[in-house]
């Protein structure tokens, strides 16, 4: 992120580091703020940040409170080597003076909902109860949208009061607009989309348990998702091959030594009691690409966008008057060539939709070729016009 960090006119970087390549080390995933010495020279400062043990997925910048200099929401996507435990994200009061970058972290004493909040992917900093102060709307991987109320500096989770509280899902990315046109901020939020192996609902919830299972030092993970099991009920069945699965705990290849009995084991058969009441379960319950709608007295309603936009993950969206027609209109993107074998590859091409508002409801439609430009990167979106 590009943006002024010391108030003295010229641009600094932020650079978030993210991944899980160097290991588990903390230190392997410190964030860095480059300082513009004036003449467009960025030089690492060893002294600007503080300590943040957790690897990145996003920065986002706004004055929280009041004092006139932009401060940091730094999100968290993934602790190294223990995936899905719950990362810590931050907020990073901006303390510099000028030709000094100094940020803060301030997250215990004026937010500690963000510790271990779950694996963020996106945020915004977006005034949603028109009060004059920037609060803070977090998406992520199992988790539901994340509402946090600006109460003169300090945060307060609204989320379970706002009534879409309990709609988990693999939420990717979220832009703002009066998109109903009636003075106050409304939302779209990517997800997974509904093209793809992976369903579920509240009734029929994709689930994840984690623990060290084996006691070997490392995190394990099984995801399940409900299937037709031999008896005609729908049960909670592993995703994973049983060859994969083996591979992370040996003991199940003993128990489930054919590929047929491997088939018909659900969850309940393949860990015990005490390990299924002790491992950490995350949950996804919706996974379709949403309207959220600000209903005002912080209440939302929640929709699911129709055709094309759940034809991929949706990882980026631009919100403009793209037509000139007086209607805020949505760009949206994605891909995902990162899926295990059971999995699919979604393309750039089938991902980009256009879409406006009409009356209640958005209007998604393949988006004109000579007007925009899609970069085929994940996650990342150019346009232009």
């Amino acid at each position: 992120m590009i943006f002024d960090a010391d108030g003295d006119g010229d641009s600094d970087l932020y650079a978030v580091h993210g991944g899980v390549e160097n290991g588990s080390d903390p230190k392997n995933y410190q964030d860095r703020l480059f300082v513009n010495d004036g003449s467009g020279n960025l030089q690492p400062s060893a002294t600007a940040l503080p300590a943040m043990p957790a690897s990145g997925s996003c920065v986002k910048a706004a004055d929280y409170d009041g004092d006139g200099d932009l401060d940091l929401f730094v999100g968290s996507r993934i602790v190294p080597g223990s995936y899905p435990q719950k990362a810590t994200s931050y907020i990073l009061r901006n303390d510099s003076e000028k030709d000094r970058p100094v940020f803060t972290d301030v997250t215990p004493e004026i937010c500690p909902a963000l510790i271990d909040v779950g694996l963020v992917t996106d945020a915004l900093w977006s005034d949603f109860d028109n009060d004059r102060l920037m609060d803070l709307i977090l998406v992520g991987e199992w988790m539901a949208p994340t509402f946090l109320h600006n109460e003169g500096g300090k945060f307060t989770d609204i989320s379970q009061s706002t009534g879409i509280g309990h709609q988990y899902g693999w939420w990717r990315c979220l832009v703002s607009g009066d998109f109903d046109g009636d003075g106050d901020m409304d939302y779209l939020a990517g997800n997974e989309g509904l093209n793809s192996f992976f369903r579920a609902s509240e009734n029929e919830p994709l689930m994840a348990y984690s623990a060290d299972f084996d006691n070997n030092g490392r995190y394990d993970v099984i995801v399940t998702s409900f299937a037709l099991s031999k008896i005609g009920s729908r049960k909670a069945f592993p995703v994973h091959f049983r060859s994969d699965l083996g591979k992370q705990l040996d003991r199940m290849n003993k128990k489930f030594n054919t590929y047929e009995a491997y088939s018909n084991a659900t969850i309940d058969d393949m860990l015990a009691p005490e390990e299924l009441k002790s491992a950490q379960k995350s949950i996804a319950t919706m996974m379709a690409s949403s309207y959220i709608e600000n209903m005002g007295g912080g209440k939302f309603a929640i929709s699911s966008l129709k055709g094309q936009a759940q034809w991929a993950p949706l990882n980026a969206m631009v919100a403009k008057d793209f037509d000139g027609d007086g209607h805020l209109d949505v760009l949206a993107t994605g891909n995902n060539h990162s899926n295990s074998v059971f999995g699919v590859r979604w393309m750039p091409s089938t991902a980009c939709c256009f879409a406006e508002m009409a009356g209640a409801a958005f209007l998604v439609r393949t988006s004109p070729k000579q007007d925009f430009l899609f970069r085929e990167t994940a996650g990342l979106l150019s346009y232009c016009r």
